[in-house]
């Protein structure tokens, strides 16, 4: 059994117990979903890799027009084959991913129709940018892995020219970003263009090697890893940039919302739908609920002092009290001896950290449950993050809840911390060791 995604919707419904015995229906719906996960995995190598599935580990996806009808028609055959089972033969949870898929599928393919693969660029990312975090998003721990990611920076340049033949069609047939979201894009890609490949975000894998990289091997991967950035991939960021400031932008659309696009009515009726659970809406009904909620929220923001500088002003007090606050109580833990350990690692809580000056001199390290944080340092503050299991180990203190927000479940999660007498932190909306 697979995980279906639609948007940012994840319904896991492996091991949730069918209301009914597995039958012909079950076996065949859960055969789809094997079937289309794998040709997904395959279709996505870079997916597929986030995913734990290496096999793909040497390729970048295919994204031609060729390629997104040949997706398509994949897409309508197995939806096909969906509508084929009989959903009242199912157990209750396979009936909701039966929705599910079906749902994923007609947006899949209402997407290609309309047209959508023409704009596979947002106003402030795409492909290119996605492109530059490879070094963290791919496995470097053997020679093998070094190999694959040589094979996917050296594709580059056709991961290039696949996507600027999107873009031309799209200007082709009037489907573009707006001009003005396009200002000041190119710095997302001009970035990219470095005449030393030691300066490029994808040299860092090469000056660290694994020390159990043989002599050979590793100057064979260092002359590989400077001829694949300064062949590759630089060439393919300086033909996308002269594309997009040559071509793209000029031709790029004057007009602002989807709704101006061809097919526009159509288009964002489908964007309704893909982002929405509205489905029996309008764009007009949708946006007077906005404008509703919009007077609403000013109303709130209104009674909230918000429009008074006063209100302002007494929140900057209040913030630099809870700095103040914060640094003294990590010095005086330290000048007792203490030692303190933060728990986390969210965007809320590094914001503090770095509006305090606090660093690893006053809080050596945080931890965090996602490895993908793990063995990094939190940006500005340099503070290291390390896996939770430390904390047990080095048994400090005071654990610092950095996202206060979840303290609750933090302590109960943690709730071990108290049998050697450590005790809690939260930091807002007042330091406050907790009982």
């Amino acid at each position: 059994m697979r995980i279906l995604t639609l948007s940012l919707l994840v319904l896991v419904v492996s091991g949730c117990g069918s209301s009914v015995p597995a039958g012909n229906e079950t076996a065949q719906l859960h055969r789809l979903f094997d079937e289309e996960w794998e040709f997904r995995l395959a279709e996505d190598p870079l997916f597929a890799t986030s995913q734990g599935r290496h096999e793909y580990d040497d390729r970048l996806p295919s994204v031609s027009r060729t390629d997104e009808e040949r997706r398509t028609g994949v897409w309508r055959r197995t939806l096909e084959r969906l509508q084929a089972i009989d959903r009242s033969g199912l157990g209750f949870d396979d009936q909701i991913s039966y929705d599910v898929f079906q749902r994923l599928l007609r947006e899949r393919i209402e997407s290609f129709e309309l047209g959508a693969y023409r704009l596979p660029l947002t106003v402030d990312s795409g492909f290119h940018t996605d492109f530059a975090r490879l070094a963290s998003d791919v496995p470097l721990a053997t020679v093998d892995d070094y190999d694959h990611y040589l094979a996917r920076l050296r594709a580059f340049p056709a991961y290039v020219d696949q996507h600027v033949g999107l873009l031309r069609d799209g200007i082709e047939h009037g489907m573009t970003l707006p001009r003005v979201v396009l200002e000041g894009y190119e710095v997302t890609i001009a970035s990219h263009v470095v005449d030393d490949p030691a300066a490029s975000v994808f040299w860092p894998p090469f000056e660290n090697l694994p020390e159990t990289f043989s002599e050979d091997q590793r100057r064979r991967l260092l002359q590989d890893g400077e001829a694949a950035i300064r062949d590759a991939v630089v060439p393919g960021y300086r033909k996308f940039l002269d594309f997009m400031l040559g071509e793209y932008v000029p031709a790029a659309r004057t007009t602002l919302g989807a709704s101006e696009l061809p097919g526009g009515d159509e288009y964002y009726a489908h964007l309704i739908r893909h982002f929405t659970t509205l489905d029996d809406l309008g764009a007009d009904d949708i946006h007077q609920i906005g404008l509703r909620e919009v007077a609403r929220i000013k109303a709130e923001e209104s009674e909230a002092g918000l429009q008074k500088i006063e209100t302002y002003r007494n929140f900057s007090r209040r913030a630099a009290a809870v700095g103040r606050d914060l640094r003294d109580f990590l010095t005086s833990a330290k000048s007792a001896g203490k030692t303190v350990a933060g728990y986390g690692a969210p965007a809320k809580g590094n914001t503090l950290l770095n509006y305090c000056g606090i660093g690893p001199e006053l809080l050596p390290y945080t931890v965090d449950v996602s490895p993908h944080k793990q063995g990094r340092l939190l940006p500005g503050s340099h503070i290291p993050v390390e896996h939770p299991d430390v904390i047990a180990e080095r048994k400090p203190d005071y654990v610092l809840i950095l996202p206060w927000n979840l303290k609750d479940e933090i302590v109960s999660d943690m709730a071990h911390v108290r049998e050697w007498g450590g005790k809690f932190v939260v930091p807002i909306p007042d330091v406050k060791v907790l009982p």
